[in-house]
């Protein structure tokens, strides 16, 4: 709270009973000083880590045990830079809400109902290389949001891999391993259209890349 937009901020290893919401341009920094990178609890009850300002940077937390419908990592602003973080026991891992230009890289997303989500998220977010395995629903999801790419992201293990729907358009999706998951690897339902869709694995699902009720989608590789 005493920090100073610009600020950063480094967190040695423990575990903070908390929901962190910053309100301000700030770098969150957590730090292994022996125990483990620090843990954000929510104790069930809201988000774990609300990143509310833009151009914040989040690097290196476990966020975990939010409420349901609530998140580990939520953020509602744009142009942050959120690595290395781990995001488990929550409803949603990382959830970006009506946010555009954020970098989402490197994060571990396991143990969610959903582990990385984008609602009316569209123009410029980046997500890449990224680990989104063992959701009991999806492992990426896009809602209602466009002009993203997603690559490099390995999404196992869940129930569907990677999932655009209600008009996700114009989303470039590419290089990511989409093996092993209960229903489908890649799934675009509910026009979404105008895709790019290259270079993806998508094997040992019950379907690999599903179309249902999309257009203009190019898939390839």
């Amino acid at each position: 709270n005493a920090a100073c937009p610009g600020d950063a901020i480094e967190v040695q290893s423990g575990t903070y009973y908390e929901n962190v919401d910053v309100n301000k341009q700030l770098t969150l920094q957590g730090k292994d000083t022996g125990s483990g990178l620090p843990v954000v609890d929510a104790g069930g009850s809201g988000n774990a880590i609300t990143l509310s300002a833009n151009n914040c940077t989040l690097k290196d937390f476990v966020a975990m045990n939010s409420s349901s419908g609530h998140s580990g990592i939520r953020v509602t602003s744009s142009s942050n830079t959120i690595s290395g973080n781990t995001a488990t026991g929550n409803y949603y891992g990382i959830y970006l809400q009506s946010s555009s230009g954020n970098t989402i890289s490197g994060n571990t997303a396991t143990g969610n109902s959903v582990g990385i989500r984008l609602t009316s998220s569209s123009n410029g977010n980046t997500i890449t290389g990224n680990t989104a395995t063992g959701n009991t629903e999806s492992g990426i999801v896009l809602d209602s949001s466009s002009n993203n790419t997603i690559s490099g992201n390995t999404a196992t293990g869940n129930s569907v891999g990677i999932r655009l729907f209600s008009s996700s358009n114009g989303n470039t999706i590419t290089g990511n391993t989409a093996n092993r998951n209960g229903h489908t690897g890649i799934y675009l339902e509910y026009n979404c259209n105008s895709n790019t869709i290259t270079g993806n694995t998508a094997t040992g699902n019950l379907e690999g890349i599903f179309l249902f009720t999309s257009s203009n989608n190019t898939v390839s590789g």
